[in-house]
């Protein structure tokens, strides 16, 4: 004699059974016309309590809730657990304690053994007692729906809100000295499909490593592992994905793999300084540096140009050429430094005027601007030193390595000078020397006049004709 129930399985003297089915032993379930058996779950206390001799209800989810078995009310699940009645048995007999939240029927290889039995006739009342054989509700001839050999239990719960489940006990007796063996149902298995990809090329080194991505169809069945075999990370190299669903009671295991080759990134090479500038003997140097993916961030040498290029014949076209490495393709830049000729400016002066004849000849002071350019070259034409003429000074800077060059003129008049000579009329040649002996006021006072030089000396000659147009109040002609 064996039994079985909510809370003790079948009893091990008279049952063999997979232990690891499900958290029920053998019973499984499947709902809502899905094709899959599904464990089903011992779930402990139900409101309505136990049937004698249990201490749990079995659902189709960790806990009593309806909501785990698809919609909230109007639920529909079947359970069933699979038994062997040994060969040889005889007589063999079932018989049922039965409560099912909120109505239930039980079928013994596919035969109704149970009349439809509504838990308290409706959602949230009392249960009706528990049933046994001959007590309204339970079929009375039970006996001829077991048999030799294998059995199956079915039992149909319907639920229509709230807590759902049943609970029961079964008692089967045989006579016989064979154990009854509890076999699991056969689970429907779904094929399931793996991809995997990297997602679309090209796959370019950017310093991190690549990944790939995995579903598994139907999704329901769950998750894929990746594991990656080769250089993920590094150009050159090719990197494997191999992605792996490892199979389970409701679906069939499946793999994919794909491989990819990773390129060499692009580097980039940037020269700084190059310009047109002009000369101020300072320095235009050029530097470079190398970028790439990764963090490259490097200096590079640059070729065609002086360290510092800073004068006029130190222009130059600078080249950066970073040849590449295992993870980056090389890359060039130039530039170019022009340096051009500072303008200058040169001015000439004689100083300020008058030029009066002094009997030297006259010079002129000339600049040049910017004073690090040099000095002028200062030529004179015309007369320079004598009364009467003109004098031009031209200052030139010649054009020279840095500079360009620049001139200026600047041009004067050279004037006569005149002195006085007095006469006291006394003909004794001393031309005025009697002077101060003074004259009578009203009397004629002889003067004589010439030309001379800025200090005196007498510069006329007979060809010079002076004439006096007057004398000031202060005695000056």
């Amino acid at each position: 004699m064996g039994s079985t129930d909510a809370s003790t399985d079948w009893s091990s003297d008279v049952v063999e059974w997979d232990a690891g089915i499900s958290s029920t032993g053998a019973w499984h379930f499947t709902g809502n016309a899905s094709p899959v058996w599904r464990p089903a779950y011992l779930v402990g206390a139900h409101p309505w309590g136990f049937v004698p001799g249990t201490d749990s209800w079995i659902n189709c989810g960790p806990s009593t809730s309806s909501s785990q078995c698809g919609a909230s009310g109007g639920n529909v699940v079947a359970y069933r657990v699979r038994f062997t009645i040994p060969t040889g048995s005889v007589n063999p007999d079932i018989k049922f304690w039965i409560n099912s939240d909120n109505a239930g029927t039980y079928y013994i290889n596919g035969t109704q053994v149970t009349d439809r039995l509504v838990g308290g006739g409706g959602a949230g009342a009392n249960p009706v007692p528990a049933s046994a054989p001959g007590v309204p509700g339970v079929r009375p001839s039970l006996q001829s729906a077991i048999q030799a050999g294998q059995n199956e239990m079915l039992v149909v719960v319907e639920d229509w809100g709230g807590a759902s489940g049943f609970n029961y006990r079964a008692d089967i007796t045989v006579e016989g000295t064979a154990p009854i063996v509890v076999v699991p149902p056969t689970p429907v298995v779904t094929s399931t499909t793996t991809t995997v990809t990297f997602g679309p090329g090209p796959f370019v080194y950017n310093g991190s490593a690549f990944t790939a991505t995995a579903t598994v169809s139907p999704s329901a069945a769950g998750a894929a592992t990746i594991a990656y075999s080769g250089d993920c990370t590094n150009a050159g190299n090719t990197c494997t994905a191999t992605a792996t669903f490892a199979a389970t009671s409701t679906h069939s295991g499946s793999s994919a793999t794909t491989t990819i080759t990773i390129d060499p990134a692009p580097s980039t090479v940037t020269i700084s300084g190059g310009g047109t500038f002009t000369y101020d003997g300072s320095g235009h140097p050029l530097t470079a540096t190398v970028t790439g993916a990764g963090g490259l961030n490097q200096p590079v040498t640059v070729v065609g140009c002086v360290a510092s290029p800073t004068d006029v014949a130190d222009s130059c076209t600078g080249t950066a050429t970073y040849a590449g490495d295992a993870n980056h393709t090389g890359s060039s830049a130039s530039a170019a430094v022009t340096i051009n000729k500072a303008p200058t400016a040169t001015a000439v002066t004689f100083g300020p005027g008058p030029f009066p004849y002094t009997g030297t000849a006259y010079t002129a002071t000339a600049t040049v601007t910017p004073a690090a350019a040099g000095v002028a070259t200062t030529v004179y034409a015309g007369d320079c030193i004598n009364a009467g003429t003109s004098c031009t000074a031209t200052a030139t800077y010649a054009e020279s390595a840095n500079y360009l060059g620049s001139s200026a003129s600047a041009n004067i008049s050279i004037t006569y000078t005149i002195c006085t000579v007095r006469d006291d009329g006394d003909n004794d040649g001393d031309h005025g020397s009697d002077h101060a002996k003074g004259h009578k006021s009203g009397s004629t006072v002889p003067v004589k006049i010439r030309v001379c030089t800025a200090a005196g000396g007498n510069a006329g000659s007979a060809s010079l004709k002076v004439k006096a147009v007057g004398i000031s109040p202060s005695g000056s002609l």
